[in-house]
């Protein structure tokens, strides 16, 4: 009797995890070739952002003694809100909630509240009376940039159902690395407010299967990793 009770329990136990490993969500499917037209423009709109962020910033109007330089008619972003909202249409949330809250929101520790002084990090950019200025301490370069990357090096060593690692080629400053970045689908991202729309007919899918080739499109993917 013995026996028989432990056969039953190592094949109820066979066959729950044959049901568990059944359903479990299917890995992304998508080839190299077509997550390199997708990386090439994520790359390219993470480039300008990158200059925005660490760079040279957005172009300002630079007037003498100031504190804060006003944001000239060329910047291609008015407002926080619109450089918030290209930020998270191109990275994943975390990723992109810490560009902007160092960019634009600061970081402040416990006692500035207390205080009124502030005893943080002040940010980059920030809204004076409702003017989007740049800070003239930081107008100069923070971060050097240029890293290049070799597209048609880009090969996918990695997958899951929510996420892939494409590994590629990049070059700064003269010296080559291999670099792995991690790319998320856009359905499984909130973004800065609400859940991320799949595509531009608001159609949305909860599974990498149902998402068919809606992921060859780069807007339906956020980058997860810095490319500066």
């Amino acid at each position: 009797m013995k026996r028989f009770n432990r056969i039953a329990v190592i094949a109820a136990v066979a066959v729950l995890f044959g049901f568990v490993v059944g359903c479990a969500p299917a890995p992304i499917d998508i080839s190299d070739e077509r997550i390199q037209p997708v990386l090439q423009v994520l790359l390219e709109k993470a480039a300008e952002l990158n200059e925005i962020y660490y760079g040279t910033g957005l172009p300002v109007n630079k007037t003498e003694d100031a504190k804060f330089y006003e944001l000239s008619d060329e910047a291609k972003y008015k407002n926080s809100d619109e450089l918030k909202a290209a930020t998270y249409r191109v990275f994943s949330d975390d990723l992109a909630s810490q560009m902007f809250t160092v960019g634009v929101q600061g970081i402040y520790d416990d006692d500035s509240d207390k205080t009124g002084i502030d005893m943080g990090l002040n940010s980059r950019y920030t809204s004076i009376l409702g003017v989007f200025c740049m800070r003239a301490s930081m107008s100069e370069p923070l971060f050097e940039l240029g890293r290049e990357y070799d597209i048609s090096s880009a090969k996918i060593t990695s997958r899951g159902s929510k996420y892939i690692e494409v590994s590629i080629m990049s070059e700064k400053d003269g010296e080559k690395a291999e670099i792995t970045l991690t790319l998320v689908p856009a359905y499984t991202q909130k973004g800065d407010s609400g859940p991320a729309e799949l595509s531009e007919d608001n159609e949305k899918t909860e599974t990498a299967a149902d998402a068919g080739e809606l992921l060859d499109k780069p807007e339906n993917w956020r980058l997860d990793t810095p490319t500066y």
